[in-house]
């Protein structure tokens, strides 16, 4: 991980504003355990425990298990190098 994402703020300045970017089907970037990652957007839902909304990310490219619940606040919109 590069210590220049290791304390990414998101520029989203609240949650209302990250769903309405996070559309379905937005390509975001995020850092896991593993190292970074990018994926598709396949929907937003909210936890059931605390109402915080969470993005359904489908990983690109796909691999078995690769739907991951995170939350708005951990992903950045994918820049296509």
């Amino acid at each position: 991980m590069k210590p220049s994402q290791k304390n990414y703020q998101s520029p989203m300045s609240n949650q209302s504003d990250a769903i309405a970017v996070l559309a379905t089907g937005a390509r975001v970037e995020f850092d896991s355990e593993y190292g970074p990652v990018i994926g598709i957007v396949q929907g937003i839902v909210k936890d059931v425990g605390n109402g915080e909304p969470y993005a359904v990310v489908e990983l690109d490219p796909p691999t078995p298990g690769s739907i991951w619940n995170v939350q708005l606040s951990r992903l950045q919109p994918h820049a296509v190098h």
